[in-house]
């Protein structure tokens, strides 16, 4: 499998200037904007640049294990937690509703995606850098807990919930030391005929989630779209870039221990179109790229892995972090 193969080699390719990610299976070779009948491992880059202006060491070879590659230019991916423009979905909602703007009172603003269930409570819920100031910290760490709605940035001063858990998000770490022991090691085996190899591993997260237990109302309803029984939820939006978006997966979530409530969940296929409701672009569609894949994305302040997430032609805009992510299945 794909996924085996760039485990061994992510280590070396990462490091390659616009290196972002990589799909976990095997895909088709995208040429010319379509797909083609060769398969392939596809490995995603922020810019795709002229081989020529490459020196040779930072060029991705055409040839893994005898497998071809096909580079994908997907932007630069980051979390979109900041908003850069007003949008009608900025006022006040009493009971609160799915698509609205919402944050913890010591970020900007995001989007409320959805409510779920865990034991017997029952929560908002939205991306952890949605709900938390910092959501490298661990649950126990977090200082603020109000969340406001509509959220700072759009003048939100009332709580509408307390901030209750998310799932820590662990940023990417680079340690030459470890790094230079497997290089040597390897190295070494490979002298000897020894098959082991020292693979370096990386913090990896599959999440950009957190839940808040509501101090007002709220309505199970999307704020602009009127859902239907063939809407299934397949995830949140986190993170995108100018071309692309990042979707962690619903089922990533359940295993946490939070149920959506009123709603069925499912799963995506590449080429699947997928819809969301979000604070600032509203309802949007998209296409599914890949349905499992690995990327890299920025916090700002930090950079982190995430591993078994959908990828998406354009999708979200600043603002729409946290956004319930629906595929609508045919009758």
């Amino acid at each position: 499998m794909a996924e085996d193969i760039m485990r061994r080699y992510w280590s070396r390719i990462r490091k390659l200037p616009n290196v972002i990610g990589y799909a976990k299976q095997f895909k088709k070779r995208i040429r010319n904007g379509k797909e083609v009948d060769e398969m392939c491992i596809r490995i995603y880059v922020t810019k795709k640049v002229a081989e020529h202006r490459l020196m040779r060491k930072e060029r991705i070879s055409k040839l893994i294990e005898t497998v071809p590659t096909d580079v994908v230019e997907i932007g630069e991916l980051v979390a979109l937690g900041k908003q850069k423009r007003e949008v009608d979905k900025t006022k006040t909602f009493r009971p609160l509703v799915a698509g609205i703007s919402i944050g913890n009172e010591a970020i900007t603003a995001g989007t409320l995606g959805w409510f779920v269930e865990h034991r017997t409570l029952q929560l908002l819920a939205s991306n952890a850098h949605v709900f938390v100031d910092d959501p490298s910290k661990e649950p126990s760490e977090v200082v603020h807990k109000r969340i406001l709605q509509p959220g700072p940035y759009d003048n939100g001063t009332e709580a509408v919930a307390t901030y209750f858990w998310h799932k820590r998000i662990y940023p990417e770490n680079s340690c030459w030391l470890t790094e230079l022991f497997c290089r040597v090691f390897n190295t070494l085996a490979k002298w000897f005929g020894r098959k082991t190899r020292l693979i370096p591993q990386y913090p990896t997260n599959y999440i950009d989630f957190a839940v808040a237990a509501p101090t007002v109302q709220y309505d199970l309803r999307v704020v602009d779209v009127d859902l239907t029984p063939n809407d299934v939820l397949v995830g949140f939006g986190f993170a995108g870039s100018d071309v692309t978006g990042v979707v962690c997966k619903i089922q990533r979530i359940v295993a946490e221990g939070f149920v959506p409530i009123g709603v069925r969940t499912g799963m995506v296929e590449d080429h699947d179109e997928v819809w969301k409701s979000g604070r600032t672009s509203c309802y949007t569609t998209a296409k599914v790229i890949d349905s499992s894949a690995h990327v890299r994305v920025s916090y700002g302040n930090f950079r982190a892995e995430f591993d078994d997430v959908i990828l998406t032609t354009k999708l979200l805009e600043p603002g729409d972090s946290g956004s319930a992510v629906w595929k609508r299945e045919a009758t």
